[in-house]
């Protein structure tokens, strides 16, 4: 999997019935297929944003989230930035699950799962170094965490109005290519987030409106638009001059 635009789960913030909120548990889906449909539609956002931004989309500052399953301990716990120090600029989702460490009911030991890289034990009352990135103690803030807490923490190397882009784009054609039609209609439809993506991508390329940071590229944005041919499997067969 390379550095993508979006995660999992933000495609699934979009798509949320088929996540099990209580459990971490996917619901009709895997996140292979998440990741398969980001990156498909990620091609296809890409190839119509090369003419005006270039190749590379990413930003220097990488961004944070969280969100926590079980945590009624800490329900609205939040990581401390300041606490978390980047190692590679990377975007991907870290699962934390807090393990059992003696016959107290208070832990603070810990598992981390990385989209990408290795299984990771550690305790929250140390360092604990990842491949892509150092969480210090200062990025626990001091909570209280029990056996059973499980906490993503999300980071991002893409700008929020791209990486919302290509979210609601994965979670269309997932919705698009679902066999459970009641499980998709619990949901926002797919015609829905087309339309949003469609609104989004035209204040992008018609008005460049400052939607995204990053800088357009030297050229003279007069000229005659291109035609892009994109086949269903997201590959850019457009033939430029």
């Amino acid at each position: 999997m390379n550095n993508l635009i979006t995660t999992w789960i933000d495609v699934i913030q979009e798509i949320t019935q088929y996540f099990n909120w209580d459990t971490g548990d996917f619901i009709n889906i895997s996140k292979g297929k998440i990741i398969d449909a980001i990156e498909k539609e990620e091609k296809i956002i890409r190839s119509k944003l090369r003419p005006f931004y270039g190749v590379d989309l990413s930003i220097l500052i990488n961004r944070f989230s969280t969100f926590c399953l079980n945590t009624n301990h800490q329900p609205d716990f939040v990581f401390t930035t300041s606490g978390i120090s980047v190692v590679t600029q990377f975007s991907q989702v870290y699962k934390i699950t807090f393990e059992e460490n003696t016959v107290e009911t208070e832990t603070n030991k810990v598992k981390i799962y990385p989209d990408q890289g290795s299984i990771v034990n550690g305790d929250i009352t140390t360092q604990i170094d990842l491949t892509n990135l150092v969480i210090n103690t200062a990025a626990w803030g001091g909570y209280t965490f029990q056996k059973g807490d499980i906490v993503f923490l999300v980071q991002h190397h893409y700008e929020t109005a791209l990486t919302d882009l290509v979210t609601k784009a994965a979670a269309a054609r997932i919705l698009e290519r679902t066999s459970n039609s009641q499980l998709a209609a619990d949901g926002p439809s797919a015609q829905t987030l087309r339309s949003e993506i469609n609104s989004m991508l035209e204040s992008i390329l018609d008005h460049f409106d400052n939607l995204l940071e990053i800088p357009l590229k030297a050229q003279d944005l007069s000229q005659e638009p291109v035609n892009y041919n994109i086949n269903e499997l997201g590959s850019d067969e457009t033939e430029y001059l």
